[in-house]
């Protein structure tokens, strides 16, 4: 039996990581270990090491209070660079409590005011 088929409706926490943007599977793995994210804490059915998966809530849950650049580029529309470039310029730094590096994530409540107004201006 593979895990999938175990938990319907769950995926791994490195799974999600990768599909917004994140590929240093470590730097997750210690957000939700710092409880910044949520996880569920499994035991894989067949190789029976321990797997940190993600439900839909944990994800809306992650996505209601951070960014990536991925995750920016996909509700705004504008180009990577440009985000980058207007983070930049307001001084919008990742996500990193006490000097933890967790990638590039942001909190949406810093970004999404900059990004707006950069998205409205563009479309002009």
């Amino acid at each position: 039996m593979r895990a999938v088929d175990a938990l319907p409706g769950v995926i791994s926490a490195a799974e999600f990581a990768r599909s917004i943007g994140l590929r240093d599977k470590r730097r997750f793995q210690a957000l939700i270990e710092a409880r910044h994210a949520e996880a569920l804490e499994t035991l894989h059915p067949v190789t029976r090491r321990t797997q940190l998966r993600m439900t839909e809530a944990h994800i809306a849950s992650f996505h209601e209070k951070f960014l990536t650049l991925t995750t920016m580029q996909t509700e705004t529309g504008l180009h990577r660079n440009t985000i980058l470039s207007l983070l930049k310029a307001s001084d919008i730094r990742a996500f990193a409590p006490d000097g933890l590096n967790f990638g590039q994530i942001y909190l949406r409540q810093e970004v999404m005011p900059v990004l707006l107004t950069a998205s409205v201006r563009e479309k002009r």
